[in-house]
This record gives structure tokens, sequence and C-alpha cells, in this order.
């Protein structure tokens, strides 16, 4: 018998196997589990620096009113700004030191309002006795007459207005209890 050189190897052949496609809902699925552990990782991660930020503040020590406006004119009398010329610039920091100071200790939002506007509100609150609304009247009146007058105050006017600005928070500040008083 002849065999086709054709035919024997036709012998050997086998069928092609059809493509193989990926079961898509195994692809799926594991796309699915990769996006919920990113998902659930940076949702841990957020939390872990959000509890370690809500800590550090916590752990803050707030300062009262009074004592930041201390410190404050303090650093301001350091600075010597009117023996070097900045008038001016030393009625803007005192004059900001006593509203933010107001602000802290009465709930007035001071530093917003031009020195009517706070004098008005000042009028209608109980929370000032005349005498400090005096206080604080003429002091903020001479401060705008420097700052935006172009007033050159003396150094004895210089001298008040500090002297004005800490006086009212030595007696505006809230009266300290000590333990040994109770």
């Amino acid at each position: 018998m002849f065999h086709f050189p054709a035919i024997a190897f036709a012998e050997e052949l086998r069928d092609i196997k059809p493509p193989v496609e990926p079961r898509s809902d195994l692809f799926w699925l594991l796309l699915l589990l990769v996006v919920i552990a990113l998902a659930a990782a940076i949702y841990f991660v957020w939390q872990y620096f959000l509890r370690r930020k809500n800590l550090a503040a916590a752990n803050q020590i707030v300062k009262l009113p009074h004592k930041i406006a201390y410190e404050r004119l303090e650093r301001l009398r350091q600075r010597n700004l009117p023996a070097q010329g900045h008038v001016k610039e030393y009625f803007i920091e005192l004059s900001d030191i006593v509203r933010r100071y107001v602000e802290g200790r009465f709930s007035i939002d001071a530093p917003e309002m031009t020195t009517e506007e706070f004098l008005g509100s000042l009028r209608q609150s109980d929370q000032l006795s005349n005498v400090h609304k005096n206080l604080l009247k003429e002091f903020l009146n001479c401060s705008d007459m420097v700052k935006f007058a172009q007033y050159g105050p003396s150094v004895e006017e210089i001298d008040n207005g500090f002297i004005s600005a800490k006086k009212f928070v030595d007696e505006t500040r809230p009266v300290e209890i000590l333990k040994d008083d109770i």
C-alpha cells in the first residue's frame, strides 16, 4: 500500500482547540476586591492621620485672651517701634491687640468692625461698664487719629496708649479664683 505523505501527516494532526476565553466574572471579582482593599487602606490611613491631628489639637493648651494680650503687649513693647519712627505701625498693632482681646474675652467681632461700628455695638452691650467703654473709646479714637489722620502723637500720648491698652486688659480680664480661696 502506498501512503501519501499528506495522509500520514494528517493522521498525526488533531483538531485545533477553540480560543479560551478568560472568565470575565473572575476578572471583575478580582478587580472589585482590589478596589475595595485600596479604598479600605485609604480610609484607615485617613482616619489615622485625622485621629493624630485631633489628639494634637486636644493636647494644645488653650490660652486665655488676657494672657495672649499680655504676651502680645510685651512683644510690642520690646520691639520699641516708636523709637524707630514707626508710630503708625505701633498703634495699628496696639489697637489690634485690644480688639482681638475684646473678641476673645467678650465674643464681639471687634477686629472686623470699624471703630464706629464697634463702639456702637458696645453701647448696647452690658458686658462692659461705662468706665471701660469710655476708656476703650478714648483709646480707639486716639489710635484711629494716628492710623488714619496722620496725627503725630507725643511721647506721652504714645505711652498713654500702651498704658490704656494694658489697663483695659487688666480691669476686664476674668477674676482668677485660687484653690486656696475656696
